[in-house]
């Protein structure tokens, strides 16, 4: 059989630029997609053509290249199971807002440290109400109290800055700067 104008215009684009998918050819020869597909699928199945290599689209089903020759075709990628896109979705998510956090708290940082240039005053205000509500959140306990007090000793040793959730997060420090400062 012989093939007609647009397979020899298929077969002319693929021996002078091979490999090609059948968009690149539906693009070279001005045909639709779907044209250039089913030309380069009828082409395969007289075994004319063979393909080459398959790329992983992000959307889509997987390209195929064609090349001239009635060799054997490369083996087709595997799908990615549910488990694998879920895992690679959340690890580009977890860096990608990773990243963004990072400039977020970058500016963030840069702001507070402009601000508190201009107004000193107000830094010293922002440390004593962070020493209140560290008094609060432990309840005006006694051991509290001297937690925060050795705290605030050892802190000013080692230029430090300090915060915690809880009482027990506040001793357990306490005791790793007193071991530090001995």
């Amino acid at each position: 059989m012989r093939p007609d104008y647009a397979q020899e215009q298929v077969l002319r684009l693929l021996s002078a630029f091979e490999p090609l998918t059948y968009k690149d050819i539906a693009e070279a020869t001005g045909r639709r997609i779907e044209a250039a597909g089913m030309l380069c699928k009828r082409l395969w199945d007289m075994k004319v053509i063979h393909i080459t290599k398959w790329e992983r689209q992000q959307h889509g089903p997987h390209m195929p290249y064609y090349a001239l020759g009635c060799l054997p075709d490369a083996e087709r990628l595997k799908a990615y199971t549910g488990d694998e896109i879920n895992a690679r979705n959340r690890h580009k998510y977890k860096t990608q807002r990773t990243e963004v956090y990072k400039e977020i708290n970058k500016r963030a940082y840069e702001r507070k440290k402009r601000y508190f240039a201009e107004n000193p005053d107000k830094k010293e205000r922002n440390t004593q109400q962070r020493k209140e509500w560290a008094i609060k959140r432990f309840n005006r306990k006694p051991q509290a109290l001297k937690s925060i007090a050795m705290l605030d000793e050892v802190a000013f040793q080692f230029g430090i800055t300090w915060r915690f959730r809880s009482k027990k997060s506040a001793s357990r420090m306490v005791k790793s700067l007193e071991g530090r400062a001995t």
